[in-house]
């Protein structure tokens, strides 16, 4: 049954990462190159507020139901979190309007910075945590993959050459909100109907590990998009972004592996921990070996890929993408060793430390001027910062590896 489900998995990840990237050669055409531009920071800022309102439950949530004994106590999670969410509204919106005053490319444009609230908004109440912990995150991913599939083709068939940034964000909104309701509908309909209580929800946002790691990932995934807007010119973000947008595309198809094996290693490590262990060095062998040879393949094949998506500034677009596309090998060692590893661990502290260990070398270079406004520089830097996350996770798990030992032997 595991196999089938990974195998599933692949293929619906596959599909929905097809759609979008379907989406962006036809986006990259139809819109003029500054509104391209906006279209895909806004989609990086989205990120923000999604967030403050996911507020780590991704991974503390799904642990929660992965290890839950009862339906009693999986159905009080997912309305605790619900709670927690609904409160979280607030600070979100607040979050929002200091990005509106700080960021120009929003100030200049106010109806990018409510689009921004709303998507991040939406995206922050998905229960894909849910349904990863329960085990049935084939049947979540299913559903999302089948309205991205919509969402594209509704994009490229009815707007088609009329596209403008706003009909396209007003469409995606729409799907969204779609399918946020149908996803939470869904979770609630397989749980025991309870009340949200703002008390409970407040107690579940009191502790604020859950935060500070998913804010750690923020800046470990997305760091580099959102400064972009701040530093680069709009043909030089117009680049990177897309670059980078491909590579994640390519990283994102690791995320079934994962979204099967962090509830499953969650409890292995709880019941079993040496094979625990054993099991997650062989898949960061396995794993690592097999994204390396995939990057160098793409980045053999830079140009027919980038010829696909665009063919505006080919020279500097290649470039940048053979260098982005080396972050697939360290977002495999991310995965294994910080998620399967660590989190699954309960190690929430560590992992978090890594993360802004590499947001710091980022942020660090860029106040003291390393990073300049060159793009395949800037793109080296992103992919450092990684390589800096990484390397602190692979000597955090083996100071925790040490200590494990250590306390064996007393």
């Amino acid at each position: 049954m595991r196999y089938r489900d990974i195998l599933g998995m692949y293929l619906i990840k596959v599909l929905a990462v097809a759609s979008p990237l379907i989406l962006l050669p036809f986006l990259s055409r139809a819109l003029n190159n500054t509104e391209f531009s906006l279209y895909l920071y806004t989609l990086v800022l989205v990120v923000i507020p999604s967030t403050i309102i996911e507020y780590g439950f991704n991974v503390s949530a799904t642990r929660l139901v992965a290890q839950a004994s009862s339906r009693e106590s999986i159905s009080q999670t997912v309305y605790d979190i619900l709670s927690a969410k609904v409160i979280l509204i607030l600070p979100t919106l607040f979050i929002c309007l200091a990005m509106y005053s700080l960021i120009d490319r929003l100030y200049n444009a106010p109806v990018l910075a409510v689009y921004v609230l709303v998507l991040g908004v939406l995206q922050g109440f998905n229960a894909s945590w849910y349904f990863q912990g329960v085990g049935k995150i084939l049947f979540a991913s299913t559903i999302e993959a089948v309205i991205n599939v919509s969402l594209a083709s509704f994009i490229i068939f009815y707007l088609g050459e009329n596209a403008t940034i706003f009909t396209v964000l007003n469409v995606l909104l729409v799907f969204k909100l779609f399918h946020i309701l149908l996803i939470n509908h869904l979770m609630l309909r397989q749980v025991d109907r309870k009340r949200l209580t703002l008390m409970r929800g407040f107690d579940v946002i009191s502790d604020t590990r859950p935060l500070v790691m998913r804010v750690g990932t923020l800046s470990y995934s997305y760091i580099a998009g959102i400064l972009a807007g701040l530093i680069l010119t709009t043909v030089s973000m117009s680049i990177f972004l897309i670059a980078d947008k491909i590579s994640k595309a390519l990283i994102s198809l690791i995320q079934p592996l994962s979204q099967i094996l962090f509830p499953l290693m969650s409890k292995k490590s709880k019941f079993a921990s040496d094979v625990h262990q054993k099991d997650v060095k062989m898949l960061l062998k396995v794993s690592v070996l097999t994204s390396v040879a995939i990057s160098g393949i793409f980045s053999v094949l830079a140009e027919v890929v980038i010829l696909f998506f665009t063919d505006d500034n080919i020279k500097e677009s290649v470039a940048v993408f053979r260098i982005l596309v080396w972050q697939l090998p360290l977002a495999v060692c991310y995965e294994v060793i910080g998620v399967q590893y660590l989190l699954a661990l309960g190690h929430f502290s560590k992992f978090t430390l890594s993360n802004f260990l590499g947001l710091l070398f980022f942020v660090g270079a860029w106040a003291t001027n390393f990073i300049q406004s060159n793009i395949t520089s800037y793109a080296l830097w992103t992919v450092s910062s990684m390589a800096v996350t990484v390397l602190s996770l692979i000597a955090v798990s083996f100071i925790a590896e040490r200590r494990k030992k250590i306390e064996r032997v007393r």
